[in-house]
């Protein structure tokens, strides 16, 4: 998958067969099938450093740890739905999540107050399981963990280190240090692998998706519940996939990414516009952006090429219509006029042509210094 930056904390549901991962810096949970297809964002609300994350398909339960200002653990079913915070008091630095999905329990760790609890998938029955009051671990900060029978395993990231701590006593028994290279320093994710850690069992999605077009969730006791991915909605029959940009979005040009962007206007559902894109050669900085609605034409500038493209939305037709404009930092349409008019901070211009770039001609180059954006009013001319 592309566009997937600040992931730190990630979980598979072995069952359903899909991955589930956070992202900080956008505070989204998305998911998305093994294989990466059908990504969708989740949660994208209420969080606000999301981190560590757990799935229980058989019970039905996606679990996270958030370690914003109000610090929690939460969760909710597979598909997102039902949101329940477990715990939200004395925790501060809540890093890594795991399940006993026997005993149906949730441990974390909090890097703030050099801990390893428990509670039940209900947020009850909370026990401290582990607590560095002996300083036996100079300058502790747990970053992952997991558990086998009755051993805790986590990963010190200050002292490049995995601890093992039996869960009855609360003792570390072992403390192994991780060679330190320039290439590998600061030890984080940790899974224990063993038989007893994914358990079998049956999706209610069963063999044909139950239906569903694209992401299929698995509810608890019998039910199912459709998705579809980013870009898409789900049309009436709540199984089959439409387009979901097809009336009123957004669209935006993030210049560092190298894309073009839409998103709907009441939620997170954003897409890429699926243009040939080939960083450098067609795109590498867009900038400038007007959409065509007559046509369905997406137009933008590039200020490291230096051109004017138009393609369509759903990605075909793409055309370069100038590659001599120099910077261009506006651009706007003239729908009536069936007219491209634009700015030059290159050679201090305005200038305008046919949609299809035909009959250019340079409208003011005089008395400007360094035009950037233009707008165009055609009713009023």
């Amino acid at each position: 998958m592309e566009d997937v930056k600040n992931v730190e904390g990630v979980a598979i549901d072995w069952i359903g067969r899909k991955l589930y991962w956070t992202t900080y810096k956008s505070e989204t949970i998305e998911v998305a099938t093994l294989d990466g297809k059908y990504r969708k964002v989740l949660i994208n609300a209420g969080l606000e450093y999301p981190r560590g994350m757990a799935v229980d398909p058989i019970a039905g339960y996606l679990f996270w740890s958030d370690w914003g200002v109000t610090a929690a653990i939460e969760r909710c079913s597979l598909d997102g739905t039902n949101r329940v915070p477990l715990v939200k008091d004395n925790i501060t630095w809540p890093n890594g999540v795991t399940l006993d999905t026997i005993q149906k329990l949730v441990y974390w760790i909090d890097a703030n107050h050099d801990t390893i609890n428990s509670v039940d998938y209900d947020g009850n029955q909370r026990k401290l399981i582990f607590e560095d009051t002996s300083l036996a671990l100079s300058q502790f900060h747990g970053f992952d963990l997991d558990i086998t029978g009755d051993s805790v395993y986590f990963t010190d990231w200050l002292q490049n280190a995995m601890v093992e701590v039996k869960i009855s006593s609360g003792v570390v028994v072992r403390n192994i240090s991780i060679p330190t290279t320039n290439a590998i320093k600061g030890a984080m994710g940790l899974r224990v692998v063993d038989s007893s850690k994914q358990q079998s069992g049956t999706s209610n999605c069963g063999s044909n998706n139950a239906g569903c077009e694209q992401l299929c969730f698995h509810k608890v006791p019998t039910g199912t519940s459709c998705a579809c991915q980013l870009g898409l909605k789900l049309a009436n029959d709540n199984k089959s996939c439409e387009d979901a940009f097809t009336d009123e979005f957004i669209m935006f040009a993030d210049a560092d990414a190298g894309k073009i962007y839409q998103m709907q206007l009441d939620s997170m559902n954003v897409r890429p516009i699926a243009l040939p894109f080939d960083k450098n050669t067609n795109i590498s900085r867009p900038v400038a952006l007007e959409y065509d609605r007559v046509e369905d034409r997406v137009y933008w500038t590039d200020v490291t090429l230096r051109i004017i493209c138009r393609a369509f939305r759903n990605g075909t037709g793409f055309e370069v219509l100038f590659d001599d404009i120099g910077v261009a930092d506006g651009l706007t349409i003239d729908l009536a006029g069936r007219l491209l008019y634009w700015t030059s901070t290159t050679t201090n211009a305005v200038e305008t042509s046919k949609l299809d770039g035909s009959l250019r001609r340079t409208l003011f180059k005089w008395f400007l210094d360094e035009p950037r954006d233009i707008i165009v009013d055609p009713i009023d001319g």
